[in-house]
């Protein structure tokens, strides 16, 4: 199994989409699942899997060809409202990075008034196995002029998805919110209610399961996807 054209994506991202290995023997079925499975990545605008006779009568080599294409975003943006007067948006997607295949988010908001930070980061293969690590981090911070209170608010979040069959996946998720308000010295009585803390702490898991016939093009077949979350935990 030979791999070319992938000038920035690393050579095992590619191979642990392919569902047969070298030495096995000859199966169309998976060769073209395999092709379907890489194109799934949406890393590669083309993929061409051609069939080289070897030297040996008995053996197949495969040609895997691939051509790169953008798979991250930027963002900027700038604005201006009589709420929250000027404000600036900043914001990085990457479903590629470094060629790893690992996922990267980042998202941040400013003003005079105000400052939001989304961070996210996923790895979907751990240590080299089938095991979806991804980790969530936000943050907020609201002091406004018209109120007489600032609001501050933080979240974490936890994920692990591994496979529990060829077609079946569940992933388990915890996450942590914080909302905190605090009054300033000159606040009426009903903003000095206002204040406090507020925790949220929830743990959940999403089951899919997945019987297409193809994972990029699908023709037949249906996927479901079961999420449930319980907050309290704590």
């Amino acid at each position: 199994i030979n791999i070319s054209g992938n000038t920035r994506t690393i050579d095992k991202v590619i191979r642990r989409q392919i569902a047969i290995s070298e030495g096995d023997s000859y199966s169309k079925y998976l060769i073209n699942l395999s092709k379907n499975k890489i194109q799934s990545l949406q890393f590669f605008s083309n993929v061409d899997v051609t069939e080289e006779k070897d030297e040996a009568y008995d053996k197949v080599n495969l040609i895997i060809d691939v051509e790169e294409k953008n798979t991250g975003e930027a963002t900027i943006g700038a604005g201006y409202s009589s709420v929250s007067k000027a404000n600036l948006q900043l914001g990085i997607t990457e479903q590629n990075f470094l060629g790893k295949g690992q996922q990267l988010k980042f998202q941040s908001s400013f003003g005079d008034e105000f400052t939001a930070y989304d961070i996210s980061f996923a790895e979907p293969y751990l240590y080299g196995r089938d095991l979806y690590v991804k980790t969530d981090l936000y943050s907020e911070l609201q002091d406004s002029t018209t109120v007489n209170y600032e609001t501050e608010k933080i979240g974490f979040g936890f994920a692990l998805g591994f496979p529990l069959s060829y077609d079946r996946r569940i992933t388990t998720k915890y996450s942590l919110f914080n909302d905190k308000t605090i009054a300033d010295t000159d606040a009426t009585s009903y903003e000095k209610l206002l204040a406090g803390t507020t925790t949220v702490s929830s743990v959940g898991y999403s089951f899919s399961s997945d019987k297409r016939n193809s994972p990029y093009k699908p023709s037949a077949g249906y996927k479901y996807i079961l999420n449930q979350d319980l907050a309290g935990l704590g």
